[in-house]
């Protein structure tokens, strides 16, 4: 099935599903590892790896070879890490992990309809969220241009990493897939999320599958896949005041729910090794909500190619966003720069 089709096509529910469950784990990594890290620390072992070869300047691409890999930053920023957290539908197994297991890539198994680079400053400070539009039209090696969320379906997670490394010239240090299954368990798990739909004035506590059909809509939407964008941002931003409450932290049959929930749902590449998670989650004990920016990359506009319609990146704005995120100076650009940043939840469509 094309890429660009309509979203009522057959497979399009699990692929929204896909995307809800990447909130839930990135709301878990910026808000809840430093809660958690000891009961997170019993679970982790059982979350799956890919064999992506993240820490070599020069990596290999099951599709196109070996290349290399843009180079780290220096001095302080060095300390700083970049996380890319796609969400994936189910494909041919409910595993994308599994789907690897043998070396090869079926194309078409997989898509990934939520693209967030998760930037976590030097000093573990500041996370800053920058989502790419899944409709991006960008050159993907082997293939031509085409949609940036196509990448993963052509050639796997390592065809995934390189297009996105080359697009942004970001160094990508670890890889979170996260696939359709569990995402509503975790929803429930939690008790529901908050949000302000079309900024009603009293909050409304979505379960599991009021949240999805929130955080899918577009075409009512006044900039489409843009304010969904944002909305994705919203419930990631409600999940994680849910996951900080004293109703969960509290309460260990509700803990356990919500990381099984998580963990059974979510792959790693084989260098986001336990250890490095724990040492992760421990550096990031002192933050909260309020450290977390959410952010779009610069759109210049939407176009159309063929038969799909594809979102325009604002090269000159989106080099110098990636190239803030690259020195660890994103706060200081979003500072001084417009930027398409999330609003208050009221102000959310």
């Amino acid at each position: 099935m094309a890429i660009g089709e309509s979203d009522r096509r057959p497979g399009a529910l699990a692929r929204h599903k896909a995307a809800f469950a990447l909130l839930a784990l990135t709301a878990l990594l910026l808000a809840a590892f430093s809660v958690w890290a000891a009961q997170l620390s019993r679970q982790i072992s059982t979350i799956p790896r890919m064999d992506l070869d993240l820490g070599s300047d020069v990596a290999q691409d099951p599709v196109l070879g070996r290349y290399t890999r843009p180079a780290r930053p220096t001095g302080e920023a060095a300390h700083a890490v970049n996380l890319l957290v796609a969400g994936v539908d189910s494909g041919e197994s409910d595993r994308i992990a599994a789907d690897l297991e043998d070396g090869k890539w079926t194309p078409g198994s997989h898509r990934s309809d939520v693209i967030m680079v998760v930037h976590l400053s030097a000093d573990r400070q500041e996370a800053d969220v920058v989502s790419i539009p899944r409709d991006t039209w960008v050159q993907i090696d082997g293939y031509g241009m085409g949609k940036i969320n196509a990448a993963l379906s052509y050639g796997g997670p390592s065809l995934f990493v390189r297009t996105i490394e080359q697009f942004t010239s970001l160094r990508i240090d670890h890889v979170v897939i996260v696939e359709w299954a569990g995402f509503t368990k975790l929803v429930d798990a939690l008790g529901g999320v908050e949000v302000q739909p079309g900024g009603s004035a009293q909050p409304t506590t979505l379960d599991g599958e009021a949240a999805l059909d929130y955080v899918r809509e577009r075409r009512s939407l006044p900039r489409g896949d843009l304010d969904r964008i944002q909305r994705q941002q919203n419930v990631v931003r409600a999940i994680s005041q849910q996951l900080m409450s004293a109703d969960v932290l509290a309460n260990p049959l509700r803990l356990n729910e919500v990381l099984e929930a998580v963990t059974s749902s979510v792959a790693l590449d084989d260098d986001f090794t336990d250890e490095r998670v724990r040492e992760l989650a421990l550096s990031l004990r002192g933050l909260r909500g309020d450290d977390v920016r959410h952010m779009t990359m610069p759109v210049a506009g939407f176009g159309r190619v063929g038969r799909q319609s594809v979102v325009l990146a604002d090269r000159r704005a989106s080099k110098a966003m990636f190239g803030a995120v690259m020195t660890d100076e994103i706060g200081e650009y979003v500072a001084t720069h417009e930027v398409d940043t999330l609003p208050e939840p009221a102000l959310v469509d």
